[in-house]
């Protein structure tokens, strides 16, 4: 299957699909499960919008599910979030959004601008190419490390100097 054009898929559950000519594949609604049979090419005019309302599969989320080999030749990937009321994302959700046989090549850009995140939280995209399947994930920055010598360190590196220094007069006596 040929992703050239539109389709736009409502609803809750698996579905076969075998269309010609689409572009772009959306699920209606944060619920759905989308499977495809067979090997499926999503081309560069192509967009594959995920939309995430919640951490359950299926149910609040979409998947898509490609029985055999899913090329991807430059496609869109729009990541939505809905549910706006009734869910705030949290550092450390992840959510798997795609599973295959086997895949091929790479989104051409990632569309966040429906997906902003709390303030301090930002999308983990560096599981999207995994053997089976892509997760995208919501991570929070590391604190920063900073450059200083804890107290403790600087007690220590003194007494060193200073063992040092008695170590040197020492060996001046003999």
């Amino acid at each position: 299957m040929h992703l050239n054009n539109l389709i736009r898929i409502a609803g809750c559950c698996a579905a076969l699909l075998s269309v010609a000519d689409a572009a772009q594949a959306v699920v209606a609604a944060p619920s759905g499960c989308i499977s495809y049979v067979g090997s499926s090419v999503l081309n560069a005019a192509a967009t594959l919008e995920v939309q995430i309302g919640g951490t359950t599969p299926c149910t609040q989320f979409n998947e898509y599910s490609y029985s055999q080999n899913l090329t991807i030749n430059g496609a869109k990937l729009k990541i939505v979030l809905v549910n706006g009321a009734s869910y705030t994302p949290t550092a450390g959700q992840s959510f798997p959004i795609l599973s295959w046989a086997t895949h091929s090549g790479t989104f051409g850009s990632i569309d966040t601008s429906q997906a902003v995140l709390p303030a301090g939280l930002s999308w983990d995209f560096s599981g999207l190419y995994g053997a089976s399947g892509g997760v995208v994930a919501i991570t929070a920055p590391v604190a920063a490390v900073q450059n200083q010598v804890p107290a403790p360190a600087w007690a220590l590196i003194g007494l060193g100097l200073a063992l040092a220094g008695i170590g040197k007069k020492l060996g001046r006596r003999s």
